[in-house]
């Protein structure tokens, strides 16, 4: 596990703290993003960037400071409960939403939880029909925080929402803040309507034929034809409205997984980009000696491989005290003529240039 310069693990992802940011950036808009940044000591690149990591006082020091700000003790669950729209979670998001109903979504936590929570350990398990286990047990040496079960129960609660339209139900019997070994949560939600009509159409299917049989002894043959057709209009339309929802719902899933791959395709392209880019300058650096010739090099690689118009670089002289422009790429002529009679002062702190 990776340690800050404190030596502190670094154990939660910042896409938690960026769900929060969004949170408060809609229904917060007063309350500065930029301040709660500097009150934690982050900046907006490191919001941003997926790989960065952060120690148990840091998320307590933000929860804090927005408690404070807010002055809604309830902060901590409604962030949770935002997850499900949140830009943090978009491509985990989208890949749950791609199976059709709330209980295989639950069996993903694991897998999700492990990408923002290096501080305990979650296990799933199924209790009964719309009815599952989940339990997190905090790993040796990490203390956590009350908010932060407040946090994971509004996430639980939100992840049926996008399915059934409702919260689901969760109970919460043990917790490590009441003196338990682990956080154990017992979650309920409503079957979504498409399954259960199909489960009134499955026993109507078993049901009309020996309705049908048990009066055929009793009834004329007229009226047993009217009970066979009545039990059939009745199975078929049933049929027709579940097989009309569960299509519906078929469809929202290929739409949905359609997006997912999508966002995956541009990750994996711009993980390769980056991998490609750092192999590419690995190459020019063990290749080129000419300095000139290898920032020329590097210039190529990077417009080539990078999302940016323009780039440059600056190097120190000989004394360290002045940046001076070496190469750079999107410039046009005069623009890299003037950056070639300017020195950045290194050795003035009040220096503008």
């Amino acid at each position: 596990m990776s340690h800050d310069a404190q030596g502190n693990p670094l154990l939660y992802n910042v896409r938690i703290i960026k769900t929060y940011i969004e949170y408060l950036e809609k229904y917060y808009p007063d309350i500065s993003t930029d301040e709660v940044l500097d009150y934690i000591g982050m900046t907006r690149y490191q919001l941003e960037d997926p790989g960065v990591w952060y120690t148990q006082e840091v998320t307590d020091r933000f929860h804090a400071f927005i408690n404070k700000k807010t002055r809604n003790p309830m902060i901590a669950r409604d962030a949770g409960r935002y997850v499900v729209s949140s830009k943090a979670y978009k491509v985990m998001r989208e890949y749950i939403h791609g199976f059709i109903g709330p209980e295989k979504a639950y069996n993903l936590l694991p897998m999700i939880h492990a990408k923002v929570s290096r501080g305990s350990r979650l296990t799933v398990q199924k209790q009964g029909h719309c009815r599952l286990e989940v339990v997190t047990t905090p790993l040796p040496g990490v203390k956590e925080k009350k908010y932060q079960c407040d946090n994971r129960i509004g996430q639980f609660e939100a992840i049926a929402g996008g399915f059934t339209g409702h919260y689901a139900q969760v109970e919460h019997p043990e917790c490590i803040h009441r003196g338990d070994a682990q956080c154990r949560y017992i979650i309920t939600w409503a079957e979504p309507l498409f399954l259960r009509i199909k489960r009134y159409r499955n026993f109507l299917l078993l049901l009309a034929p020996l309705v049908c049989i048990a009066w055929a002894f009793f009834l004329p043959l007229a009226a047993l034809v009217k009970l066979s057709l009545f039990c059939f209009l009745l199975v078929t339309g049933i049929t027709s409205i579940n097989w009309y929802l569960e299509n519906r719902e078929y469809k929202k899933q290929i739409e949905e997984q359609s997006l997912t791959a999508e966002m995956l395709i541009a990750e994996s392209n711009a993980r390769y980009n980056d991998a490609t880019l750092a192999r590419e300058m690995g190459q020019a650096i063990s290749r080129t000696l000419d300095i000139e010739t290898l920032l020329d090099t590097i210039m190529s690689i990077l417009k080539s491989r990078l999302d940016f118009e323009r780039g440059t670089v600056f190097l120190a002289n000989e004394d360290k005290t002045r940046l001076i422009f070496k190469a750079g790429y999107g410039l046009a002529p005069d623009q890299e003529d003037y950056l070639r009679g300017v020195e950045l002062h290194l050795d003035n702190p009040a220096s503008r240039g």
